[in-house]
């Protein structure tokens, strides 16, 4: 089967910036403590330093699309479908390699973050947005 790039790609990316450098920067990731249970969307906005977290109830396609539907106005698996809104209005989205963390280190450093509040293994069923806005795990 033959993947077809359609300049997704972090080099594609990077090629965007350098003829595009005023552009606002999103970085997107999920963590996940427990298949088949919640999952924080982390959306950070390179702009500004801030990092939106967004409770799932799973790491969906469906539920990160759902969410990204609600708040912008297998989980990345048909990037057609959040390539767009729900207005028909185009996003700009490119895609990292999938184990080059270096190529979103502002999210990554906020997974280490999110590590000292919340430890590894530790499952998130028991979560509510209003505790993941405000970072209170406990």
């Amino acid at each position: 089967m033959l993947l077809v790039s359609f300049c997704r790609t972090y080099e594609d990316f990077n090629a965007y910036l350098e003829s595009n450098p005023a552009t606002p920067v999103v970085e997107m990731d999920t963590v996940l403590e427990r298949k088949g249970g919640k999952v924080l969307l982390l959306l950070f906005f390179r702009n500004c330093s801030l990092m939106i977290a967004i409770l799932l109830d799973a790491c969906t396609q469906i539920a990160v699309l759902s969410s990204l539907n609600t708040t912008y106005g297998a989980e990345f698996q048909a990037p057609e479908s959040i390539e767009n809104d729900a207005y028909g209005n185009a996003r700009t989205i490119f895609y990292c390699e999938t184990i080059a963390s270096y190529q979103k280190p502002h999210i990554e450093k906020n997974h280490e973050y999110i590590g000292y509040l919340l430890p590894k293994g530790k499952s998130f069923d028991q979560l509510t947005q209003d505790k993941v806005t405000l970072m209170k795990f406990i």
